[in-house]
Order: C-alpha cells, then structure tokens, then sequence
C-alpha cells in the first residue's frame, strides 16, 4: 500500500504526515493487500461561507478494479482528517464486499 499526500496552500509537516500515515494504517491497514494506492489531498477553502476551513480528500485505488473516494472539512485540519480516516475504513470494507459479492454472483449465474 502506497501513500501520497498532497497539499495545496496548507504546509505539511513530519509530524502531520506521521499523524496522516498512522490513521490510515489503523483504519486501512487490515485491507493493505487489497489496495494499490491511497492519495490524501489536504487543501485550504476560500470559497464563500466556508473561509478558513480546510479540507481533506482522500482516494484509495484498489488492485482489483475500484476506486474509494471520500471527503471531509473542518476549521481544524486535524478534526478533518480524523473524520476522513475512520469514514474511510468502512468505505473501503463495503467496496471489497461489494466487489466479492459481484464475484460471486457472476459467478453463481455462470452455472
């Protein structure tokens, strides 16, 4: 599991990053040999009523086909992507069940 993050008019320290990458093991981190990639994109909002807000995205490509994408703001970076990662781990686990039931049934019409 490869992670990436991306920052636009936010400054991302090690501590931030150390902060980001221990919330995504522990809410992904059982599904790592499902997943390809995970890109959190943390950002500064100036857009009406939402000034000073910041926002965290995160996208998580799985191996098999499939992609989780989801979304979180807050005035407080870190309550954001908190939000984010344990929103995340779920996501993820419906994806996969999704994915294995398709399977299966596919598989089920086949015979």
């Amino acid at each position: 599991m490869r992670i990436e993050i991306h920052a636009k008019k936010i400054a991302v320290d090690d501590s931030l990053r150390a902060d980001i990458e221990r919330r995504l093991s522990v809410a992904i981190g059982r599904f790592a040999e499902f997943i390809g990639r995970v890109t959190v994109h943390l950002a500064a909002s100036n857009g009406a009523g939402h000034a000073g807000h910041k926002q965290c995205r995160i996208c998580v490509t799985l191996k098999s086909w499939g992609n989780v994408e989801l979304a979180e703001s807050d005035a407080d970076l870190n309550a954001a992507t908190a939000r984010a990662t344990s929103r995340l781990g779920l996501a993820v686990a419906g994806e996969l069940w999704r994915q294995r039931e398709s399977q299966r049934n596919y598989r089920v019409s086949e015979a």
